[in-house]
């Protein structure tokens, strides 16, 4: 029996989901879309955003939150060869902006069905879709 060490390419793709929080919660357009292959799609359930150009556009459009807060849970992961793999990374994703001067949050429970391309610079995502198993929007309560 064959078995693959395939560890360091797990966290490598970990790495990269994690990224793509930190790039939308920081409004980093170039942190966020490295993330993406050159050519890639996200599926947003509103539209589709493809290539480069136009996925370094999303981050900078989060500054209409005063924060938002990215939280990456389970991520599991499927190699199909040694480049080529497909993975759901669950996400909790909390935007809070004002509302006539009362802090509102929106948060999404969401997970985004991904799949992943290992490239000469590394794992990059060549296709995101976004899953909204529900979502809330309430006043922020500040304890």
């Amino acid at each position: 029996m064959t078995t693959t060490d395939d560890s360091a390419d797990r966290l490598a793709l970990r790495v990269l989901v994690e990224q793509y929080a930190r790039g939308a919660d920081l409004r980093d357009a170039e942190l966020y879309a490295d993330v993406f292959t050159d050519n890639a799609t996200l599926h947003t359930g509103r539209g589709e955003i493809r290539g480069r150009a136009d996925l370094l556009t999303v981050a900078p459009r989060l500054a209409r939150y005063r924060v938002t807060m990215h939280l990456v849970a389970n991520h599991y992961v499927t190699f199909d060869d040694a480049d080529h793999a497909h993975g759901d990374a669950y996400c909790q994703a909390s935007h809070v902006r004002d509302v006539d001067g009362v802090d509102w949050v929106y948060v999404m429970q969401i997970v985004y069905h991904d799949v992943y391309v290992r490239e000469p610079r590394g794992w990059r995502i060549s296709d995101r879709k976004l899953e909204l198993l529900w979502d809330e929007d309430r006043p922020l309560k500040v304890v």
